[in-house]
């Protein structure tokens, strides 16, 4: 009796033990539907305490958005405009260092059939929080350019922060490149332009095309003017500058991409 009294003990201690730490669960992503959507992916398992981005893959250009679930640890993700030809795989990863994948199944379109482009899906958070402030007007890429540096010189910074990219794209713009490109990261972890700029006259603007940014529908714009610049923004002077700013489309919206403050920006172009 005294040698089975301690296997029994410890037997009734494990049970004791709370669910969650006995059974932690896996953060995992599949496939639902919700109305109104071309593809619903959802998420169960997650710390909905970390930021979630969820992206989704197609070829080599990677569209993402991100959001934090609700507080059981689950969100829903729905998408529109996908271009399921071929291989597309869906991925999350979060700010705790989890991550999952799910992937689609190889189809094949009909003849003539003219799928989205690629980096066009429009993704939106059906379950959990958004962490993208409020979007902005939608505007042609060149009148946003126009909007967006008469409000950073005008410091109405809750307008300019609404016209900038509230999602992420990474694209391989080819070997030139030596590896993937990733522009400037979804909120929370871009960096405005907002406490940066001072003062922003623009003198002119004009477009360039690249083969690599009409692949991964992008637009760029060089924008030559005067700047001031905060004195903490180390790498960049105040005064006349030329800046390349590349435009990208967020949720079928034209937005700026916030990257170009940067003392070297898109170095690949």
């Amino acid at each position: 009796m005294r040698h089975s009294f301690l296997p029994l003990f410890l037997v009734a201690a494990a049970l004791m033990l709370p669910a969650g730490r006995a059974h932690a669960a896996t953060p995992s992503l599949a496939y639902s539907r919700a109305a109104g959507y071309q593809i619903t992916v959802t998420g169960a398992g997650w710390n909905p305490a970390a930021t979630v981005t969820v992206s989704v893959l197609k070829g080599s250009v990677v569209q993402s958005i991100d959001l934090r679930p609700a507080a059981d640890g689950t969100f829903a993700v729905g998408m529109n405009k996908v271009n399921i030809c071929g291989l597309t795989m869906y991925a999350a990863r979060d700010t705790a260092g989890e991550s999952a994948a799910l992937h689609g199944a190889g189809v094949m379109c009909m003849q003539n059939y003219v799928p989205p482009r690629p980096g066009t899906a429009m993704l939106v958070v059906v379950r959990g929080q958004t962490t993208a402030p409020p979007p902005g007007p939608s505007l042609a890429p060149r009148p946003l350019l126009a909007r967006y540096f008469a409000d950073l010189n005008a410091h109405h910074d809750a307008q300019a922060l609404a016209l900038e990219s509230d999602c992420a794209v990474s694209f391989m713009p080819g070997a030139q490149s030596g590896g993937a490109i990733q522009l400037h990261s979804a909120a929370p972890y871009r960096s405005s332009s907002l406490s940066r700029v001072r003062a922003a006259r623009v003198a002119a603007v004009s477009r360039f095309h690249l083969p690599a940014l009409d692949a991964a529908t992008l637009v760029g714009f060089h924008v030559r003017g005067t700047f001031q610049f905060s004195p903490s923004l180390r790498g960049l002077s105040s005064g006349a500058r030329l800046f390349t700013v590349l435009l990208r489309q967020c949720g079928g919206r034209w937005t700026v991409d916030p990257g170009w403050i940067s003392p070297t920006p898109y170095s690949w172009l």
